[in-house]
């Protein structure tokens, strides 16, 4: 992870800082701008896997047993397999019966980032096809290049767990087509929480190279509501290479080792357990000649020990040997091991021992690491069998911030030996380091990616910290990837003296993003920015779905939004760290004072004033009535127009959503992550006294305030949303919260809340010229509804085949030009744009319509709306479609059943380009079309 306290120019502060001074006495003090931050100091901040696992808790858990519910992924899966889809050009309805006006949405699009790829634990060469690469996805999926990884093509289906975590090929001749990969992240985002966001389900097998995957049903756990079988997190797979009559697949799982020799139809639990005291980590590898090492960790559930811990190895798989040495650590955490391929006796063993080993420090915090090196001798190599060599001391420890081994619990960490040289070692925790001498000594280490420096978070150029997997090119011994929080790099020469990386994330979907926001205030603005997990907060200004993004600030990427017309950004990371950004000119400005921020924490702007920001700290909220005066380039939290509303604090609460209202304005909405909710009436100025909007009034107990949504027209419209499990989800205000009525409707499989319904993370109004479409981010996709009606609210997937169930964590919307945009963690950003299509029938009175006809549109030209007039002549299925000169379908006006009468349908042109278009009407024999002309 990137670390929001690392300043890429940290080491220039102190001579800026003099230079400074001495120029301000010779020049104005605009003329002395120091390097815009990407990596903003922070000098008491250190985000951990720890923080991150915490604040996806708070989402989640179920209220009532404070768990998040056993195998929650694969159940709300299943659930969202029975809800309503939409496809890309099908309108949903704002009314009933045939005046009912029509949402058009556009097609749904990738937005990138194009050149960014998320967390990853899986990759590798295809050792038949030497341009293919494949590569998976903590919460992105599987992948695959065939150009060496210059593009990328997703393999899993939309309705498939993204979740991968281990991926092997079979290597054996003639059976090269056949890979399997394995899901569930045990630590992580999901690690100590069982059935987390990135829990699994087994394994998927492909035998066509990794083109298409399905899942061995013999790891499918058949009682989904409990987390029951090994296969539901997967360390590792291997394949046996000697055996050429059966299939032999291996997977390190939660508590041991399973077997099948039959491609994995069936399995064998051949070492290990499944209990409460199994093995909390394992792992394995096997050699050419079938030879098994495995290891098991010592830590298990809890506080408990796992009987079966330690270091073993076999000849046929099904009987072990332990070989743990004499001086091995009493506690030990993950295991990672490492076969030398030049030398097949020879293993190396890395894991996290506390409080033994080797001591390192990063950021502050302390780790301790034991390395040892394991040459196997004779026999069942146990004993005299085989030698043990501790390297521990040899370890990285370069001091400095970032200089020593950590690994941060174990949740980075790797080790990959060079396939021509057993002593070209490369270890990797948060950095990854190299050693040409086996770890024999420290003369012979250096650091090869991560961060750049001991004493700097700038990231090692082409790479990024936090390694999960490396994997040597088959033929040639140079040639690597590295897999990391950051997704892909390649590296044609890890012998260099500096290492060069290029990254390989080109069209690799997989960022994770948290936030995103948009230029609210100006149709047709193409910026987008967001907050990713630790990959900082990025922006684009283009429309096309290819192009790069450029970093912001660094980080965990938090909340961030667009003032002043899209001139002014604002961008936070972890913590509540936040910066107001400029082309020229940046300054940190939350307050002096505040605490208490969540891992995530909201602030929102002003919609009528972008300098007015209100932000959560904590319990409290506070108030900044003009941002723009801050002075620039400040590393501190600032006390310049900021005002604590100490009325707001709800004690023993931690605030965790933030609205403001636009009509009226000044009006602020908030909740918290136990469930409290108030309103501030007149928030613009003094300490107004909220109004407990929550009390009594039905909603759930102690869950998580996701989200809030004003309706901008009139405030007294509002939808809360509450992310856990097992609780109803969202509830809707008509009179500003003075009462609520749940609006779940389809997305509960149970009335009260229970069952497997998703969390749902973030909900927002879309006002259109004859109604609304509401939008919800969920666990499971992107849902709308353009009625709300309580519990029989029907909520409809949106882009089942582009965003399929992906998390979408937020949604960002503009009214002037219906842009949507939807952040999904794991699959990057997608957008579409939203018009109403009023379809009406002739008043009463009206000669009768006897015949069927297309008028001309009217206006036309015209820019950007038009009506189109159809007399139906008899009630039957009707359709009208737009097309664009190159007969592309751009916009369905009416698909449906109409009666007759003289029909009128106005069409909103949006963002599409000027040119002539062509409407055509069909209904049976009748077809008749006209041309059109958009002017922009």
């Amino acid at each position: 992870m990137r670390h929001g306290k690392h300043l890429a120019f940290a080491s220039q502060v102190l001579i800026f800082g003099v230079v400074f001074t001495v120029l301000s006495f010779l020049l104005k003090p605009e003329s002395v701008q120091p390097p815009r931050p990407v990596q903003p100091a922070v000098h008491d901040r250190f985000d951990s896997a720890l923080e991150r696992m915490k604040f996806d808790w708070l989402r989640t858990h179920d209220p009532a047993s404070g768990e998040i519910p056993v195998d929650i992924r694969r159940k709300e899966l299943e659930f969202a397999g029975t809800l309503p889809v939409r496809s890309a050009r099908q309108p949903l309805r704002l009314g009933k019966g045939s005046a009912a006006a029509q949402v058009q949405v556009s097609d749904w699009r990738s937005q990138g980032p194009y050149n960014l790829g998320g967390r990853t634990r899986a990759a590798a060469y295809d050792v038949s096809r030497s341009n293919v690469i494949l590569a998976g996805g903590v919460s992105g999926g599987m992948w695959r290049s065939t150009d060496g990884g210059q593009t990328w093509q997703k393999t899993t289906a939309p309705a498939q767990l993204y979740s991968v975590t281990a991926l092997v090929q079979d290597t054996r001749s003639g059976k090269t087509d056949i890979w399997y990969y394995g899901t569930g992240e045990l630590t992580g985002s999901g690690g100590g929480h069982w059935g987390a966001a990135f829990a699994g389900d087994g394994i998927y097998k492909s035998t066509d190279g990794g083109r298409t995957w399905n899942p061995l049903a013999s790891t499918v756990s058949g009682t989904p509501q409990y987390f029951d079988q090994p296969f539901d997190y997967i360390w590792r797979l291997a394949i046996d290479p000697s055996v050429q009559n059966k299939d032999v697949v291996y997977a390190a799982t939660f508590g041991g080792i399973s077997r099948s020799e039959n491609g994995g139809q069936s399995w064998q639990r051949v070492l290990g357990s499944f209990s409460n005291s199994s093995s909390y980590y394992t792992d394995i590898v096997v050699t050419s000649t079938g030879v098994a090492y495995a290891a098991l960790s010592e830590k298990a559930i809890g506080n408990r020990t796992s009987a079966d811990a330690g270091i073993w190895r076999s000849t046929d798989g099904t009987n072990w040997t332990k070989i743990t040495p004499q001086g091995w650590p009493s506690k030990y955490q993950r295991i990672v091991l490492a076969l030398a391929p030049s030398n097949q006796s020879v293993v190396y063993v890395l894991a996290v021992t506390p409080n033994s080993g080797k001591k390192g420090t990063y950021a502050g915090n302390d780790e301790w690491h034991s390395l040892w090196k394991y040459t196997w001798l004779s026999g069942d190599g146990s004993g005299a069998g085989g030698q043990w060599q501790d390297l521990s001391d040899n370890l990285p420890a370069f001091g400095g911030d970032a200089g020593d081994f950590a690994s941060q619990g174990g949740y980075d960490m790797l080790l990959a030996v060079k396939p021509d040289d057993e002593n070209f070692v490369i270890a990797g925790g948060v950095n990854l380091y190299r050693s040409t001498d086996g770890f024999s000594s420290t003369s012979k280490t250096s650091i090869i990616g991560g961060y750049e420096s001991t004493t700097s978070f700038t990231s090692y150029p082409g790479h990024h910290a936090d390694q999960h997997y490396f994997v040597f090119h088959p033929t040639d011994n140079k040639r690597a990837l590295s897999v990391h929080d950051g997704g892909v790099s390649e590296t044609s020469d890890i012998t260099a003296g500096t290492v060069t990386w290029t990254a390989r994330n080109n069209g690799y979907l997989t960022s994770q993003f948290y936030t995103v926001a948009i230029d609210e205030a100006t149709a047709g603005s193409a910026k987008i920015m967001g907050g990713m997990q630790d990959n900082g907060t990025w922006s684009t200004n283009s429309t096309a779905s290819d192009a790069g993004w450029h970093e912001e600030l660094g980080g965990d990427g938090a909340f961030c939004a667009y003032a002043a017309g899209g001139s002014v950004l604002f961008a936070s990371f972890q913590n509540g760290q936040t910066y107001r950004l400029t082309p020229t000119v940046w300054t940190r400005v939350d307050p002096l004072g505040g605490s208490g921020y969540l891992f995530i924490n909201p602030f929102v702007l002003d919609p009528n004033n972008t300098s007015r920001m209100y932000m959560a700290g904590g319990s409290v909220i506070w108030r900044n009535s003009n941002l723009d005066q801050i002075p620039p380039y400040k590393e501190d939290p600032v006390a310049r127009n900021w005002t604590k509303l100490n009325n707001s604090a709800i004690n023993g609460e931690t605030i965790s959503a933030l609205a403001i209202s636009v009509s009226p304005a000044h009006r602020l909405y908030y909740g918290t992550t136990k469930g409290s909710l108030r309103r501030i009436d007149g928030a613009n100025s003094g300490d107004p006294q909220p109004v407990d909007i929550s009390t009594g009034k039905g909603l759930p107990a102690n869950a998580y305030v996701s989200s809030i949504a004003i309706d901008p027209g009139n405030a007294d419209r509002v939808i809360v949303a509450f992310s856990n499990y097992n609780i109803l989800s969202l509830f809707y205000s008509t009179n500003g919260g003075n009462s609520w009525q749940a609006i779940a409707g389809n997305l509960e499989q149970y009335s009260n809340g229970t069952g497997n319904g998703p969390s749902v993370r973030w909900v927002r109004f879309l006002p259109l010229d004859d109604g609304e479409v509401i939008f919800a981010g969920t666990s499971v996709g992107l849902y709308a509804t353009s009625t709300l009606d309580g519990m029989n609210t029907e909520w409809v997937q949106e882009a089942p085949d582009v965003i399929g169930n992906a998390i979408v964590d937020m949604v960002a919307v503009r009214e002037s030009d219906g842009l949507v945009v939807a952040a999904t963690h794991g699959a990057g950003v997608f957008k579409a744009n939203v018009t109403a299509v009023q379809t009406s029938v002739e008043e009463s009175g009206s000669a009768p319509v006897t015949s069927w006809a297309l008028q001309q549109n009217y206006p036309n030209p015209f820019n950007p709306s038009t009506t189109i007039t159809a007399d139906i002549a008899e009630q039957r299925h009707v359709s009208l479609r737009v097309y664009d000169v190159l007969g592309r379908e751009v916009a369905v006006l009416a698909d449906e059943v109409l009666p007759v009468g003289r029909h009128r349908f106005v069409w909103d042109a949006g963002t599409l380009p000027a040119g002539t278009y062509q409407y055509r009407l069909q209904a049976g024999d009748f077809v008749a079309s006209r041309m059109m002309q958009l002017i922009k």
